[in-house]
């Protein structure tokens, strides 16, 4: 079968069958992506006089999209969401979508766009329903054609949005001359709790986050947050630096003895690998504690096509931790080869391999310390779609 030859010109059904075929003036049958028949789900009547089998107009309908099992994926049917006449709908655009909950039970997910309003003449979703008999589960706001400015989840009661309301009026103050929100959050609609999720966010001229300030976690004896990051930057616009605690001032810094964690990047090549990364997981200054991490410059190989070969973690003293990747010709990690070394000697050696298809795709992963031989870790299998 190939795909149709020109507009389809007719929807032929087959009561027998219980679909439809779409079909263009040269007889054609439209098929998916995959090759596989598209199917018009009947709209739950025949014409006048019990007709077996009819073909109609197919002008663009508001449609229910179903999903079956297909030879080489899923086929789609469609239907009128209204259950009126095939050909007298407005346009083609998906109006529900069962989901398969368990075993051989489908819920129904609609998708709803408001009658005769802007939402429904940009084709715009304006909520999201599930079960035979809907029930809302998210709504949605927009600015302009098609930026999305707020988000509610009804059934959970929780709302985003950059904007507030007031006698049917939008103030836009949380999003910039840009578009770029200056604000995030999340709150619960009508609860005396507030809001879980409150961020301020700063740009520069090139729209760049130099700042965020988490106006929700503070520490509870001081009242000081505990997740502002404030951002350097290099001159090609790379982060090279990840400060976080308690911001103030003006642009802010994290005071000095609010400090939560520092990650710096202090020497990126001009492809952007790293040659020095520190991380101060706990923000105490320095970068020699168990879990810190910092990677010497002269320690770090990468090759012609920018893999990481070499890698080491320096830690306290001269403890170390020495990892060496090998690749294939297209750029899969093959092998990771990892040497603990503590108080100057090895104290642990081991070895990961991973094998992947012909596609690119993992298919098994093993370990094994290095004296022994493999172990199958993991196993992959995918179907045709990966």
């Amino acid at each position: 079968m190939g795909g149709l030859a020109g507009a389809p010109s007719r929807v032929c059904y087959e009561a027998s069958l219980g679909y439809g075929e779409l079909h263009d003036a040269f007889g054609g049958v439209a098929v998916d992506g995959v090759g596989t028949e598209v199917k018009v789900a009947h709209p739950g009547h025949l014409p006048v006089g019990g007709v077996a089998s009819h073909c109609c107009s197919p002008r663009p309908c508001r449609v229910r999209t179903t999903l079956r099992p297909g030879r080489l994926g899923l086929r789609t049917g469609r239907r009128t969401a209204s259950g009126g006449t095939f050909g007298m709908c407005d346009r083609m655009s998906r109006a529900t979508c069962p989901y398969k909950s368990g075993g051989t039970t489908f819920t129904d997910v609609g998708f709803t766009y408001g009658s005769a309003t802007i939402n429904d003449n940009l084709s715009r979703v304006a909520t999201v329903t599930v079960g035979s008999t809907p029930t809302t589960v998210a709504s949605y706001d927009y600015l302009g054609a098609d930026h999305l400015v707020g988000t509610t989840l009804d059934q959970a009661q929780l709302n985003t949005s950059v904007f507030t309301e007031s006698g049917g009026a939008h103030t836009y103050s949380d999003i910039d001359d840009f578009n770029r929100p200056k604000r995030w959050n999340w709150e619960r609609i009508g609860g005396a709790s507030g809001g879980f999720y409150n961020v301020q966010i700063a740009y520069d001229q090139n729209s760049n986050p130099i700042y965020t300030l988490d106006d929700v976690h503070i520490r509870a004896s001081t009242s000081k947050h505990l997740f502002d990051v404030v951002y350097t930057l290099d001159n090609l616009n790379r982060v090279i630096g990840a400060d976080e605690g308690h911001a103030t001032g003006t642009p802010p810094a994290i005071q000095s003895s609010y400090h939560t964690r520092n990650e710096l990047w202090n020497s990126l090549t001009l492809t952007g690998n790293w040659k020095n990364r520190q991380l101060d997981i706990n923000g105490d200054g320095d970068f020699t504690d168990a879990d810190d991490r910092n990677e010497p410059s002269a320690d770090q190989a990468f090759n012609k096509a920018n893999e990481w070969t070499d890698r080491k973690i320096a830690k306290a003293g001269t403890d170390n931790d020495d990892y060496d990747y090998t690749y294939d010709a297209v750029g899969n990690l093959t092998q990771e080869d990892i040497t603990i070394t503590r108080s100057g000697s090895p104290t642990e050696n081991s070895r990961r391999g991973f094998v992947y298809d012909a596609f690119g795709r993992m298919v098994q992963t093993t370990g094994l310390m290095t004296e022994e031989g493999p172990t199958i870790v993991q196993n992959h299998r995918y179907n045709g779609l990966n």
